[in-house]
């Protein structure tokens, strides 16, 4: 595989998310390129060994057959490949993505005032295969929560809105391992964390609650969005499950409250809703 050399910083860099990777959201909105042997591919963590990151190579265009490639109006679109591996060498998964590109123009005026317009590439993935590493997460975090934040990173690119309903089920999964019984909604069921814990980790678990509230919240607004915005709300809630799983599974457990804190700074409040 030609591999294209690659910071291993690139999309790793975005301040809001410390759980979730920031080069899933780098990847899905799409990469923008003047050359396409020359595209900075972000650098997707490795759902398999979840130790090394994905090195993708040249991509490979099918121009549609209603393209309009002209000298002065090069606007083109089509579909796309690419093939990537994990830079592990205990691992060296391959990876496949496709999806589809399309010329975007560039206004700008010249040094002379003069209206100029340039054509750059747009990339914009459908799906990776197998499916990277949405986030990372405790060694010890339940098994069927495991199973759907996989199913949401599998989902993100192709249907976001897919991923947030995988995100819903990995706060049920959740809401089970902890003895929370069924209720007439998840909304109702998450209120019950609290009083289904032991007496000295109420305080706690009242924060996680709350949390989990606004995790349920911004995938009820993600739900009725289109296009980045639902894949905004998906990042930001599988992020907030992240803290609770971080605050209820790793070894040493971080405090909850500073946590909590630090991702009311980050995200916007939602109204919350049943």
């Amino acid at each position: 595989m030609d591999s294209l050399a690659a910071d291993s910083t690139h999309g790793r860099d975005d301040p809001i998310y410390e759980h979730v990777d920031p080069a899933v959201k780098g990847f899905a909105v799409g990469i923008d390129a003047w050359n396409a042997e020359k595209i900075n591919w972000p650098r997707l963590a490795c759902g398999v060994c979840a130790v090394g990151y994905v090195v993708f190579g040249t991509v490979a265009r099918f121009t549609d057959r209603g393209s309009r490639v002209e000298e002065h109006n090069p606007v083109e679109s089509g579909t796309y490949t690419i093939n990537g591996r994990c830079e592990n060498g205990g691992c060296e998964q391959d990876f496949h993505a496709a999806g589809s590109y399309q010329s975007v123009p560039n206004d700008y005026y010249d040094e002379f005032g003069q209206h100029q317009r340039d054509y750059s590439t747009r990339y914009l993935p459908a799906c990776v295969y197998p499916p990277p590493r949405l986030m990372a997460l405790p060694a010890s975090t339940p098994r069927g929560v495991k199973e759907s934040v996989e199913y949401a990173a599998s989902a993100l690119f192709s249907t976001p809105h897919l991923a947030i309903v995988a995100l819903r089920s990995a706060i049920e999964a959740l809401l089970d391992a902890k003895g929370v019984p069924e209720s007439k909604n998840l909304h109702q069921r998450i209120e019950k964390l609290p009083e289904c814990s032991e007496e000295s980790k109420q305080d706690e678990m009242k924060t996680n609650r709350d949390l989990l509230l606004s995790a349920k919240e911004a995938g009820n607004a993600g739900a009725h969005q289109t296009g980045t915005t639902v894949l905004d709300d998906a990042l930001e809630m599988a992020e907030i499950i992240g803290v609770v799983l971080h605050s209820l599974y790793a070894d040493p457990r971080p405090t909850i409250e500073e946590r909590a804190q630090r991702l009311k700074e980050k995200f916007k409040p939602k109204k919350r809703s049943k």
